[in-house]
């Protein structure tokens, strides 16, 4: 069902914080609209007609205060002071190109992890 594809709020914010790029400051530039003061962070906003999916979720909110929080302070959870898998990949790897929104803009992307 193409036509109920949407832009998730938690993950484009999720993939703003751990990734810095011109197309995950778009996304956080969109999802950052999607909030209702008082009440939350919408779910998202339909990809076809850009109408706002206006469920607000405990869940949805919760993970963004997560990933808020991961911003400010970083890992959240430390087992100790070795380096993640996550991590060492990122040491010597990138995204590769696949990983990349196949439009116009995608020659101007450049992807790289972001550390808090």
């Amino acid at each position: 069902m193409p036509e109920l594809a949407c832009l998730n709020t938690k993950a484009a914010l999720g993939l703003w914080v751990l990734f810095k790029s011109d197309y995950t400051d778009l996304l956080a530039e969109v999802a950052s609209t999607m909030f209702e003061p008082g009440k939350g962070f919408y779910v998202g906003r339909y990809e076809k007609t850009g109408k706002i999916n206006r469920a607000i979720t405990m869940n949805g909110n919760g993970v963004i205060m997560e990933i808020l929080l991961y911003k400010v302070q970083g890992k959240l959870l430390k087992y100790s002071n070795k380096k993640s898998y996550w991590d060492k990949f990122f040491e010597k790897n990138s995204l590769p190109s696949k990983a990349l929104p196949p439009w116009k803009y995608q020659p101007y992307i450049t992807i790289h992890k972001y550390d808090p």
